[in-house]
């Protein structure tokens, strides 16, 4: 890992790595791989991970109905 990666994972303008990544920086440090990989917010099962893209799926899901009824609700004006 570089750096400049390093820098921006610890300024918070770029997500964890892939978890490939943080079970070699714990093998390096010495460190729990699983207690390093629930910091960056992944169950080692997945589930997490799961759970969240769930959540933006009902999310993108909610979005789209809004603006389906908002088009609907247009077209039916004009």
């Amino acid at each position: 890992m570089s750096a400049g990666n390093l820098s921006r994972l610890e300024n918070g303008e770029h997500g964890p790595p892939s978890d490939e990544v943080i079970i070699k920086l714990a093998e390096l440090l010495d460190a729990d791989s699983a207690e390093l990989l629930r910091l960056a917010g992944r169950d080692i099962g997945g589930a997490s991970f799961e759970r969240q893209v769930l959540s933006e799926l009902r999310n993108l899901r909610r979005d789209m109905q809004i603006v389906k009824e908002a088009v609907v609700e247009l077209s039916q004006r004009g």
